[in-house]
């Protein structure tokens, strides 16, 4: 049995354990009993940074232009939910297109960041409470970059970088405030940790040596900690 799947195996042998025992009493309907349960968690994503001449931001010598950008953070579950269980499949999906500028000083430059992530969800729905845990068995990164010369605007580097093989777990913990029998909305608070093992290196425009899927000696990681929106309904 690989590694990847003997974590998964013990991730949910532990996040199987018996869970608080809230009542129905405290909030749920019987329609949030069982049933086919279909959820989305979601929020937009903004950009704006000026840290190209340093990472606090700003410059005293030259124009930096302001990099901006909008995208969206989502999180798609579909389950089934037996007297409060949820069992089911998580697909994440993370995409932010953004771009600057270019002045006199700097190269002009558009970037897009992509992440996929895939894996099973073990949750229990109490009363209003909602608590899910995923374990990604399969997660992706990509990062694509295109810089644009500051005086003739012809592109001088157009490469992207793809994260692979890469594995981690989200934690979710929700309060859902009932809009109708089965149908609810909620902030979440989420944790994520991926690591990804591989990585390629690909160049179509520029002076970078590219190199295909290789094994990382350190792994890329990407976590966070992030408040969300999320609705969701049990038919």
């Amino acid at each position: 049995m690989s590694n990847k799947y003997l974590k998964f195996l013990i991730f949910f042998l532990v996040c199987g354990a018996p869970l608080p025992g809230f009542t129905a009493e405290s909030g749920s309907t019987k329609g949030r009993e069982e049933g086919v349960y279909f959820e989305e968690t979601f929020f937009p994503v903004f950009v704006s940074r000026n840290d190209q001449e340093n990472d606090a931001g700003g410059s005293a010598t030259r124009d930096v232009p302001t990099q901006t950008g909008w995208g969206i953070d989502s999180r798609t579950t579909l389950a089934y939910v037996w007297s409060r269980i949820l069992v089911g499949v998580t697909f994440n999906y993370y995409n932010v297109r953004s771009s600057r500028p270019r002045t006199a000083d700097l190269e002009g430059l558009k970037e897009v960041t992509d992440k996929q992530e895939l894996g099973p969800t073990l949750g229990f729905l109490g009363g209003r409470w909602r608590f899910t845990a995923t374990y990604f068995l399969t997660a992706t990164k990509t990062l694509s970059q295109k810089y644009t010369d500051q005086i003739t605007g012809a592109v001088t580097t157009d490469e992207t970088r793809k994260n692979k093989a890469g594995s981690g777990y989200q934690i979710a913990v929700g309060y859902d405030f009932q809009l109708g029998a089965g149908i609810g909305i909620s902030p979440t608070l989420i944790y994520r940790e991926v690591r990804y093992a591989k990585q390629s290196y690909s160049v179509r425009t520029g002076l970078g040596t590219p190199y295909t899927t290789t094994e990382l000696r350190t792994k890329a990681l990407d976590h966070e900690l992030k408040p969300m929106i999320t609705m969701n309904w049990i038919f």
